[in-house]
């Protein structure tokens, strides 16, 4: 059964959310290429939204590093408490 702290846990919202960023993204480059003669306005548009992309991923990756980090730094301080 999943529980709310296996979904905490794992990270499952964070994870969904970013795929579905990456997904619209993508299609967003694929829309962009399809174009014979792109606006200045879509380009405009696709530039703004590969710029949002980056953003992003360059927070949810030092989000994931954080809690990777604090995960480590945790049990090690149980471990030098225990023994």
């Amino acid at each position: 059964m999943i529980t709310a702290k296996m979904l905490h846990d794992y990270q499952v919202t964070p994870r969904l959310m970013m795929l579905a960023i990456s997904v619209s993204a993508w299609r967003v480059v694929e829309w962009y290429m399809m174009l014979e003669n792109p606006s200045v306005q879509q380009s405009g548009l696709v530039s703004v939204v590969m710029g949002a992309m980056t953003g992003m991923f360059a927070v949810w990756m030092s989000k994931e590093g954080s809690v990777e980090y604090n995960k480590t730094t945790d049990n090690k301080e149980k471990d030098h408490a225990n023994g």
